[in-house]
Formats: C-alpha cells, structure tokens, sequence
C-alpha cells in the first residue's frame, strides 16, 4: 500500500509563510518544494526537495541538469522534473535581462518601457512614476482607473507615493482607449495642477505622457510641463 504521505501537498505552513512574509523568507528546500507540489513514493514534496538538494551539491547543482536527469530523480517524474526546469530557466533569463529599473528615465520612450501594458488597456489607467536622485524608478503607481475614458486622481493621491517613497521627482502616464495620443484641456489643467503641486512639495513632475495606439504625446514637449511648474 503507497504511504499515505506520497500524496500529501507541500505543507500548507510554507505557503502561507510565502504569501505572509514573501519568498525571500523561504529556504531553498521550501521554495523547491512548493514547485514541486506534490509527494511521490512515500516521501512529501518538501523531503523530495531536500533529497534533491543534497544530491545535487547544492540550488546550482540542481539549476544545472537537464529535464531528463532531473525527471530521474526520485520522486519527481516528468511533470515535476518539466516545472522546476521552466522555473530555472526563468530564473536565468531574467537574470540575463537589462534590468529596467536601473536604467535612468530621460525620455518619454524610456517612461515607456515601464508601462508595455498601457497601450492595449480599454479602460483609462493613470500611473505614476516615481524617481530616484539619479532618474532611476523606485516605485510604479496605479494611481486611477476610469469607467470609459476617464482616470483622475488628486494631487495628495499622486503625491502620497512620492513622499512614502521619498522619490526626487515623479512622473504621469495615462492612455487614451479611443486611440488618439492628443491631449484634452481638462488633461493639460490636470497636469499643471499637479506640477505646482509638486513644486510645492519639492519633488517636480518630470513629464506627462498620453499613451494610445496610435503614439503618445508628452506634455513636458508641449510646455504644459516645465521646471518650477
């Protein structure tokens, strides 16, 4: 008769502890075990895990076999051994990626690359973005999401994150579902309420920039934004 603990989860106490206090509080065994999910041949995920571990040498060690090998492991098979290599894999092309986030923020094209998803949203989204001395994002902010085509926010909620997160200055983006990037006078009145806000706070707006499918416009181009605004 199989063990009664082959079936069992990874224990409920590791993914809560996960959700509770983040992933970072986790060790290697208990993060491995919560990708491989379920037990197998008597033994739970979270002993699986640590088996694995130690015949591998190590997390690297594991990251380094190839699907087939790890599918010869026992206790994980062929769809655990294809989720713990995906997860690797991922872990690995991120860390060959630029990292956006330290990439200074000079221009609207580069306010872009923070918020891909913008274009394509059917409702209005407003979003912030906040800056570090050097121009580098610290925080992005959904600061409003409208019914049909209208996102506003007050000068407190947009300069609440700027002061949480002690950011030297602040941009806005927001798109137009109707696919034209031209601003409206309520978004140019808007943009000039929060610039005097923020000079006020000492933290300035860069630039707002309109987003939609067919471009995007910045209001800092259009000297509704400007230093000392």
């Amino acid at each position: 008769m199989t063990d009664a603990s082959a079936l069992i989860p990874v224990r409920p106490r590791c993914r809560e502890a996960l959700l509770a206090l983040g992933a970072a509080h986790l060790d290697e065994a208990a993060l491995l075990a919560i990708l491989i999910g379920t037990g197998s041949a008597g033994r739970n995920a979270e002993a699986i895990a640590r088996g694995l571990l130690a015949e591998a040498g190590g997390l690297s060690g594991v990251a380094a076999l190839e699907p087939s090998q790890l599918a010869r492991r026992r206790g994980l098979g062929t769809v655990r051994a294809v989720r713990v290599a995906a997860a690797f894999e991922l872990g690995r092309r991120l860390s060959a990626a630029p990292d956006a986030r330290r990439l200074p923020i000079r221009s609207p094209e580069d306010a872009l690359r923070c918020v891909p998803d913008l274009v394509e949203a059917t409702r209005e989204h407003l979003v912030g973005l906040y800056l570090d001395g050097q121009g580098r994002l610290i925080a992005r902010e959904t600061l409003a999401i409208g019914s049909l085509n209208v996102a506003r926010a007050t000068p407190r909620d947009v300069l609440e994150p700027a002061l949480r997160t002690l950011a030297a200055a602040f941009l806005l983006l927001h798109n137009h579902p109707s696919g034209s990037p031209e601003p409206s006078e309520d978004d140019r009145r808007f943009t000039r309420t929060i610039g005097r806000a923020g000079a006020l706070f000492g933290v300035p707006l860069y630039d707002h920039v309109i987003v939609a499918r067919e471009g995007f416009v910045s209001l800092r181009a259009r000297g509704v934004v400007w230093e000392g605004s």
